[in-house]
């Protein structure tokens, strides 16, 4: 980084369309960047992915080397005729195996996908964590058998099998843990593009502190008016300052969210980022229909982003129920001691009934009650209290999201509920009478059916679920537009494994709290 504080870059301006001046770099950046700037410098924090890479690996051999040890020592009283070769060439095999498991792990992307992807988390290398000590533990058994150097004894290679899965993804979530509170997680990153688009972008990740970006500010030349959840960030200098910006900042990560219509020179300009070890994301212009489904393929190298038509076909259709009414019948009998508590809880806490149920549009229009606990005071014999935001200043907040943040009509207690999503659990009931799935579109409310009419057709074709794509992005901070995109990319991509991956996620969420109205 040459120079230091001696080069100047376009100012924090604020985004509009006024003219831009110099100032000194020193004004730009906040007393974090500074410190991790100067410890960048003086060697003492390396990028992120230098430092995840490392631990994460060290993670990795030392849950192998645990799980071996421990299958080891639980089967160490068995017969000598279960194997044909002794401790120490057991040892001394897993030793050279090792290696290849290790290297295999990298094949699959395990270590690397901290620094390309944002939002990455333990969660994500599940499945590739599964299939890893899955092969590795195929292997061994294979090369015994083909080898006659031992008779595989199968209990003590399920043993293996299972240590490794679980001591392998416990080990990579303290190590990720770990690494993110040091500074060389942290993103330096800047955003090409102050336009609607990117400035949503960067709503998004401020909201997100646990994603590692630091975001600097923005790139480009003349910004549309600013969103009002951006807090101090500027306009940091012009489309042709981005190489500077990103050298005197050190940047990590530029996010381009731009409409270029001078794409050779955007071009030109992103090139040799990626030669600095700079991660470049770019905003897919239709964005809006992109789903986590959507596959990248290429014809002639040339990369599309393939977007699978929207379908759900007999078969998926039955898994998804099956899954459904396993799972709200399972989470009834475990969660009936925390129902009798709410249902107290509530009683105690304001008059009323328990439940509150109101008419809501299922699959394909069908009408049913939903069902949830009671978190607004009653007016009147089996009626929620009256409606009192006509008039208020809160007029506004509910013709967007059809929800108030602070609802005036909510109980002590039902705020807390609402905090954590508790006031949800009786949907299990509706999921459960096939009403609702565990995981779909957010259940509508009949004054939505208007606003939503030109995608209401392709909306209705899933049941309403407990929890979504929605929720799991942002939930109450995310604005009603941005709402309906999730969900719709949600209908377009759904499968089994991602309703897995929401549903885990859900949990993470509710626990935090963030997001909630």
């Amino acid at each position: 980084m040459s120079g230091g504080v001696e080069h100047t870059l376009a100012p924090p301006v604020r985004l509009t369309s006024e003219p831009v001046r110099t100032v000194r770099l020193e004004s730009v950046v906040d007393e974090r960047t500074r410190a991790l700037l100067e410890m960048r410098r003086a060697g003492k924090a390396h990028p992120r992915g230098w430092a995840m890479r490392r631990a994460l690996l060290a993670a990795d051999a030392v849950s192998l080397t645990a799980a071996f040890l421990l299958a080891q020592w639980s089967f160490r009283g068995d017969s000598p005729l279960v194997d044909r070769v002794s401790p120490m060439v057991e040892i001394a095999t897993f030793i050279v195996i090792l290696p290849l498991w290790l290297l295999l792990a990298r094949g699959l992307g395990l270590y690397a996908r901290d620094e390309e992807r944002a939002d990455h988390r333990s969660l994500d290398d599940t499945a590739r964590v599964f299939t890893v000590v899955t092969i590795g533990t195929w292997f061994l058994l294979t090369a015994s058998w083909l080898t006659q150097a031992a008779d595989p004894h199968i209990p003590k290679l399920l043993t293996l099998w299972a240590a490794s899965v679980t001591f392998v993804s416990v080990s990579r979530l303290l190590a990720r843990s770990w690494v993110r509170r040091s500074l060389s997680y942290i993103q330096n990153t800047v955003i090409v593009g102050a336009g609607e688009i990117g400035q949503l972008v960067a709503s998004k990740v401020l909201r997100h502190p646990e994603y590692g970006i630091n975001l600097l500010g923005f790139v480009d030349e003349v910004p549309t008016r600013r969103r009002g959840d951006l807090g101090d960030l500027s306009l940091l200098g012009r489309i042709d300052e981005l190489p500077m910006v990103v050298r005197e900042l050190d940047v990590d990560r530029v996010i381009v969210a731009f409409d270029s219509n001078d794409r050779a020179r955007l071009m030109r300009d992103l090139r040799p980022l990626r030669h600095r070890n700079v991660q470049v994301d770019v905003v897919p212009r239709l964005f809006d229909i992109v789903g986590p489904g959507a596959e990248v393929h290429a014809i002639e190298g040339v990369h599309l982003v393939g977007l699978p038509p929207v379908r759900l076909p007999l078969g998926s259709r039955v898994a998804k129920r099956s899954f459904d009414v396993f799972g709200s019948l399972a989470g009834i009998i475990l969660l009936l001691p925390l129902f009798v508590f709410i249902a107290v809880g509530i009683k105690r806490d304001s008059e009323g009934p328990v439940f509150f149920r109101q008419a809501r549009p299922g699959r394909e229009g069908v009408l049913f009650n939903i069902l949830k606990f009671r978190t607004m005071h009653v007016a009147g014999p089996g009626t929620v209290a009256a409606d009192p935001i006509q008039g208020r200043p809160a007029d506004d907040e509910y013709e967007k999201k059809f929800k108030l943040r602070d609802d005036p009509r909510a109980t002590p207690f039902g705020r807390q509920l609402r905090r954590f999503s508790l006031d949800e659990l009786p949907q299990l009931w509706n999921v459960l009478r096939g009403e609702m799935s565990l995981v779909g579109p957010r259940p509508m409310l009949l004054n939505e059916l208007e606003r939503r009419k030109e995608i209401l057709d392709e909306l209705l074709m899933v049941k309403p679920g407990m929890t979504g794509y929605w929720q799991v992005n942002g939930r109450s901070d995310t604005d009603y537009d941005d709402r309906l995109r999730l969900e719709l990319s949600y209908i377009a991509s759904w499968s089994i494994g991602l309703d897995l991956s929401i549903l885990a996620r859900t949990v993470t969420v509710l626990v935090s709290g963030r997001g909630a109205s």
